[in-house]
């Protein structure tokens, strides 16, 4: 299976000439954090898990693979940060009060990690 290319965010610095340093800096901030995108989605309404691929270029210039969102979404469901919305075969994510706050929690650590660099 070959590995899904993740397109760069818009008005970022990164090139094709950009440091293999900076490549691992937004791997790990977008795919190796996926949770944080999927659970601010939810935040702010329901989510289908086949729509997330889609929301998540919209709104953060990158996409993950649409097994990849499935899967986090299910564990984040499993951990208490998401919550089903909907019945039958359409089901709809949505945060719960305790992703809320594991999402405020982790925009803390990154913005105070962000100041102190």
């Amino acid at each position: 299976m070959a590995a899904r290319k993740i397109s760069k965010a818009p008005g970022t610095s990164a090139s094709p000439h950009a440091s293999r340093a900076l490549s691992r800096v937004e791997t790990l901030l977008r795919s190796g954090n996926l949770w944080l995108y999927i659970v601010s989605l939810a935040s702010k309404g329901n989510i289908h898990a086949y729509t997330l691929p889609d929301q998540i270029e919209r709104r953060f210039g990158f996409r993950p693979g649409r097994i990849m969102c499935y899967i986090v979404a299910y564990r984040l469901k499993a951990e208490g940060l998401l919550e089903v919305a909907g019945a039958g075969r359409r089901v709809y994510y949505k945060a719960t009060v305790f992703g809320k706050r594991q999402l405020r929690a982790a925009k803390g650590i990154i913005s105070k990690t962000a100041s102190a660099l």
